[in-house]
């Protein structure tokens, strides 16, 4: 998260309200937005224009949702409307090219949760389609998981993924200002 939040933020996909939990400290005016009605969250399909004011928010967070969408053109150009100028938006996706997956493809089975992911995004498409949406990134922060190694630890570890992102990075994270 940015060193300083303040603001209205609004969260995008935040299912049971897990991030709001445990960024209450940190995030004291926070709208969750989620497919399913739930206390407390506004139910939104994300294929479609979002229920919320132009310019309401100063941050956006969607962790794990854009890879859900039919239409995340739209999901990105509406995400860009209700944020105030120079609004900031942090967004995470699983890396379709990262070397476990490119693995699988080899062995010949198909990517991790095809038909559950309906998109599939690499460091260099998210990339594009972040500028194409209007966004200047202002930083990537990817991350990968050591699946034979974290079995064996009580706390898993998540190196962050600096070099060859496109082939080393399992998730992508990205913190991004509107123009």
């Amino acid at each position: 998260l940015p060193a300083k939040i303040t603001g209205s933020i609004v969260e995008l996909g935040a299912g049971n309200g897990e991030l709001a939990e445990l960024t209450k400290d940190r995030i004291k005016k926070l709208t969750l937005v989620d497919i399913k009605p739930e206390k407390n969250i506004i139910q939104a399909d994300f294929n479609r224009k979002l229920p919320l004011r132009p310019g309401q928010f100063s941050g956006a967070i969607s962790l794990e949702v854009i890879e859900h969408l039919i239409n995340h053109e739209l999901f990105l150009k509406e995400v860009y409307r209700i944020l105030k100028p120079k609004g900031w938006l942090i967004i995470s996706t699983p890396n379709i090219a990262w070397w476990g997956y490119r693995l699988f493809i080899l062995l010949g089975r198909p990517p991790k949760k095809e038909g559950y992911h309906l998109r599939f995004f690499t460091h260099y498409s998210l990339t594009r389609l972040l500028k194409q949406s209007g966004f200047t990134i202002i930083q990537s922060n990817s991350f990968t998981t050591l699946p034979l190694i974290n079995r064996y630890l009580p706390k898993p570890i998540y190196p962050s993924v600096k070099f060859w992102p496109n082939l080393l990075a399992q998730d992508l994270v990205y913190l991004c200002r509107k123009k």
